[in-house]
């Protein structure tokens, strides 16, 4: 009995307690709930804050890519404008200056022009005299020798220094009239070339014999040739004949006197012509000057000025060369190689 009231009192306290703590329980899950709604509240507030300004974010980011692009575009612009401008700048430059140049050229042509037409005519002036003095002295003399009763006058002397003179002048005549033949094809490009095995001894003589009657009195001619007279070269006879014509003529007429040599040199490749006077020589500084065309040293003698420039021409033509030798002081002295 008393086990079993004990066991009553037990369900009732527990029974009281479990009245009691009910109201407990939903009051803390009351409380929790609320707590709950505060946080959600509270996450989405921040959420919304976060979205704004990553949204805010993105915009500002936005505009500085939009920046970006106009600046990026903008600078590509003027690089392009500036490079179009380089390239007009430059073609425009290249263009006046092949303008620039091409009147330069045309100025320094013009001059040359000038230059050519009064060396031409100053050239035809001199040729107008040079030819008229030795046919008026060829036909002077031809009258004087043709006319019967002068002839009886003359003694036999002076018939025959009538007839050097006008063997002279006819040969000085013969030579101006080839110069200018020859300049003339030589400007023409007809200059032709024969080549062949031509004696050495003939052609020196050939060439004496045709400045004999040009060697002024009191001049002594002289021909040293060491080689034997056999000896050939391949060359142009005429034309290399012709160089050392000239040379001696130019010679004679610089020379009053002394002695005029003609000396020949072998070389490895070929031989060595050499023309020296005892005459008034050529100043150094126009070593190359007298070669030119229509050059006179002397306007005051006798010639055409086409003598060496014809000799330097044949010279180059027959792969070989012709200069005055400046180291020679007690007169003039060409040298001819081929």
């Amino acid at each position: 009995m008393k086990l079993f009231r004990n066991s009553y009192i037990i369900k009732t306290i527990l029974l009281v307690l479990m009245l009691t703590g009910t109201p407990l329980l939903h009051a803390q899950s009351d409380s929790l709930q609320a707590d709950s709604i505060d946080d959600t509240a509270a996450l989405a507030a921040m959420a919304a804050q976060n979205a704004a300004w990553l949204e805010q974010e993105r915009m500002e980011k936005e505009e500085i890519l939009a920046d970006r692009k106009w600046n990026y575009a903008l600078t590509a612009f003027v690089i392009f404008v500036a490079l179009v401008f380089i390239i007009i700048y430059y073609y425009r430059s290249k263009s006046l200056q092949k303008v620039r140049i091409h009147n330069q050229e045309l100025i320094i042509s013009l001059e040359q022009a000038e230059r050519a037409s009064q060396i031409k005519t100053v050239f035809i002036q001199n040729m107008s005299h040079e030819i008229r003095t030795p046919l008026n002295a060829i036909c002077g003399f031809a009258q004087i020798l043709s006319d019967p009763v002068m002839s009886t006058l003359l003694d036999d002397a002076e018939k025959e220094e009538y007839r050097r003179i006008i063997t002279n002048n006819t040969s000085f005549l013969s030579v101006l009239i080839d110069d200018i033949l020859d300049i003339s094809e030589l400007k023409t490009g007809r200059y032709k070339m024969n080549i062949a095995a031509c004696s050495l001894h003939d052609i020196c003589q050939d060439s004496m014999d045709l400045v004999k009657l040009q060697v002024p009195e009191g001049v002594q001619l002289v021909y040293n040739n060491p080689l034997r007279k056999d000896f050939t070269i391949n060359t142009d006879y005429y034309r290399t004949k012709q160089v050392l014509s000239n040379l001696l003529t130019n010679a004679c007429h610089h020379t009053k006197q002394g002695t005029i040599a003609l000396n020949v040199e072998s070389m490895a490749n070929g031989v060595r012509f050499i023309v020296e006077d005892t005459g008034n020589g050529v100043d150094p500084s126009k070593a190359e000057e007298i070669f030119d065309s229509y050059s006179r040293i002397d306007t005051y003698r006798q010639g055409s000025g086409l003598g060496l420039t014809i000799c330097r021409n044949i010279a180059n033509a027959l792969k070989g060369r012709v200069y005055l030798d400046t180291s020679y002081t007690t007169g003039a002295r060409f040298v001819f190689e081929i």
